[in-house]
Parts: structure tokens; C-alpha cells; sequence
């Protein structure tokens, strides 16, 4: 995925749109700084991570839902209100996404669903 591009990600399953604008962690910069320094995530904003399989929430000040997907992305994990200064994993993921708390449970999120990154 090129940088700088405007994201959507759609659960295949339900035709939903889980995240509006959806922002690639794809470099190093980008993925260092995450969501740091920010003070909320809003509704419809999130963050992914190719290649990656666990994230922490050291200086973090919100909480999250983080939805892992394997390579073919296939939810594999869902993990949901992560708190601040938590760390979590799953060894069957290829892909991290996060987002807003409470968005996993508005939009269904299950384990199997297809997500699909749409270019906007």
C-alpha cells in the first residue's frame, strides 16, 4: 500500500464500514509513533499495521478495540477496551488494526470476518 493514501476498511460479511479513514502504518516513522500523543481516537478513524502481531499501550492515555487479521485479512483476534499501558499479541496475525472503543461491538466484528482495505 502507498503512503499517503486515504484508506476505508469494510467487513466484507456485513458490507459495513468499520473505519472511514483509515491510516497505513507502513513506514517506520509511522508505525513508531502510532497513536501516540493523541488524546482520543475518534469514531470511524484507525490505524493498520501489516506485518505485525502485537501492539502495546505504554504512554497510551485512551483505550482501544484491536482487531488482529491474519494474512489473507481474516480476523483471527479481537481484543476489546485495551487499556493504557497493556501489552497484546496474537501469533496467528499478520495485521494489527485499531480502532475507536466500542467500534468491534457497533460493527459486529466476529472472528473469521474478511476485511477489505479500499482505496478512496
Amino acid at each position: 500500500m502507498k503512503k499517503n493514501r486515504n484508506f476505508e476498511l469494510v467487513n466484507e460479511r456485513t458490507g459495513q464500514t468499520l473505519v472511514a479513514r483509515l491510516r497505513v502504518a507502513n513506514d517506520f516513522l509511522t508505525r513508531l509513533r502510532g497513536l501516540l500523543g493523541r488524546k482520543a481516537l475518534p469514531a470511524g478513524e484507525g490505524i493498520f499495521f501489516p506485518d505485525c502481531n502485537s501492539i502495546h499501550m505504554f504512554m497510551m492515555l485512551f483505550s482501544i478495540d484491536v482487531v488482529y487479521v491474519d494474512a489473507e485479512m481474516r480476523v483471527v483476534k479481537i481484543v476489546r477496551r485495551l487499556k493504557p499501558w497493556r501489552l497484546s499479541m496474537s501469533r496467528k496475525a499478520s495485521g494489527v488494526i485499531e480502532v475507536c472503543t466500542g467500534e468491534a461491538d457497533k460493527h459486529d466484528i466476529r472472528i473469521g470476518d474478511h476485511m477489505i482495505i479500499k482505496e478512496n
